[in-house]
């Protein structure tokens, strides 16, 4: 975990890339700012964009698609990424990071144990090596 923390640290170090932790339905963009996983990253280097969450209740914050691009983002992480069937609407397909395939996945759902969470951190520092600032 320890290994994994200072890889993703390392990775983005120097690169200024802001992230943007994220659950896209067709009908909008959640955000995730201020959630645990966020707030990691930011402790580690990342800089976190997207909508702010709502004073009370749901944590994630609401972006409009056609408002998606006011929070620009080098590299977006997907809630449960699939590969074989990314997401796509027309307005999200069109986000730099998306276009430029600068996408990871992440899940805000359950507990990670050290070993499971270190692994998604560990393979996110591999990706982030090969990701550029777009904006």
């Amino acid at each position: 975990f320890k290994s994994a923390k200072e890889d993703f640290s390392k990775a983005v170090e120097g690169k200024e890339l802001d992230f943007m932790l994220t659950s896209p339905t067709k009908e909008m963009l959640y955000t995730a700012v201020g959630v645990n996983h966020a707030n990691f990253l930011e402790e580690l280097g990342a800089n976190i964009v997207g909508a702010q969450p709502p004073a009370e209740g749901n944590p994630w914050g609401k972006v409009a698609w056609e408002e998606a691009s006011s929070y620009p983002a080098d590299v977006i992480l997907v809630e449960g990424l699939d590969e074989q069937q990314p997401f796509s609407a027309e307005l999200w397909d069109s986000l730099p990071a998306v276009e430029n395939d600068q996408l990871a996945g992440w899940s805000s759902k359950g507990a990670m144990t050290y070993y499971a969470f270190a692994k998604w951190l560990q393979g996110l520092a591999q990706q982030v090596k090969e990701f550029d600032k777009l904006h």
